[in-house]
């Protein structure tokens, strides 16, 4: 892996945690939060259990989370992705011997976060948009002592895990294997000074250093399937699977939507401002099942961010973020 000097790496990004309880001196619950194995991330005694972030990092409609230590040393990175899982027949299905939800096994439940064998490893995380896609990226600022056995020195690096389809496929993510910009095992990026973040400038309140990151040309996935089909079983009926994307996003003037295996029938699109007004209603009726594209024009809409809905007689299909720049 490359390492950056330190004193080039902005300074620590605030997040906002959740602090869910200590997990010393508390009693154990019924059921644990999460599953934590013995790993040697865990530095001393004094920790919590801590909440980054619940949304998307794939490319289903269900929720994910974001969780790991936090410590008293200023450690406070995340450790696994739990992800949201849906119940492995329509209608849902439970275990008979047990009462609980029966799950698609197709995919990992937990993938955990591989950090370099640094020593006093340090660091957090920030939850952004990388690149043009639609999903939440991951974006690292770790560092520590790098002990090769010959020379021990301080190392630093910055890098990114795009959201993406298929992340939920991985037991383990290896940050140490991020090499620039690459698109196996998983899109990442290891992101350099005067290449992806430009124009340090020390801030007048912390005087702490910020960056500008340069926007990222690669678009992993910019569609939001309506529902990940689960793997039918015998003398059961399968998900139909149907998928939603537009584009592009940002736009200025119009965006094109494509729908994938949604059934015929009346639906409409529906665009509500920050205030919560409808700015934009348009039917979009599909006659035939298949792919369909359509051109959305957006032009009585003004510069800003809106939330774009398609519904249908059943139901919302799903909600999007949209933004509109003139």
């Amino acid at each position: 892996m490359k390492s950056l000097n330190s004193r080039i790496i902005p300074a620590i990004l605030a997040t906002s945690l959740l602090f869910l309880g200590s997990m010393s001196g508390s009693a154990t619950p019924e059921k644990p939060l999460l599953p934590l194995p013995d790993s040697t991330f865990t530095v001393d005694s004094s920790e919590f259990t801590i909440v980054f972030f619940v949304g998307h990092l794939n490319t289903d409609l269900l929720k994910d989370t974001l969780v790991g230590l936090s410590y008293y040393n200023d450690v406070s990175l995340p450790k696994y992705i739990l992800w949201g899982k849906t119940d492995s027949v329509s209608g849902g299905s439970t275990d008979t011997a047990t009462g609980e939800p029966n799950f698609d096994a197709l995919k990992v439940d937990t993938t955990e976060l591989l950090y370099p064998p640094w020593n006093n490893l340090e660091g957090t995380v920030s939850l952004l948009n990388l690149n043009s896609d639609t999903l939440t990226d991951l974006m690292f600022v770790i560092r520590g002592i790098s002990d090769t056995g010959l020379l021990a020195q301080d190392t630093a690096c910055f890098l990114g895990i795009f959201g993406q389809r298929g992340l939920d496929t991985f037991d383990v993510l290896d940050l140490e294997i991020v090499d620039s910009l690459q698109s196996m095992p998983f899109f990442s990026l290891l992101m350099l000074p005067d290449t992806n973040y430009t124009d340090p400038l020390v801030r007048e309140v912390t005087g702490r250093i910020s960056y500008i990151i340069e926007p990222i040309d690669l678009d992993v996935h910019s569609s939001d399937p309506a529902g990940e089909p689960a793997k039918p079983v015998a003398g059961e009926l399968p998900y139909r699977e149907h998928s939603v994307a537009f584009y592009p996003n940002p736009t200025s003037r119009s965006i094109n939507i494509e729908t994938v295996g949604l059934p015929p029938g009346e639906y409409r699109i529906e665009i509500y401002s920050s205030s919560g007004d409808i700015a934009l209603s348009r039917p979009f009726p599909l006659d035939k099942p298949g792919e369909t594209r359509r051109e959305i024009q957006l032009r009585e809409l003004a510069s800003g961010a809106y939330l774009m809905r398609l519904s249908g007689s059943q139901g919302l299909v799903g909600s999007y973020w949209l933004v509109v720049v003139r």
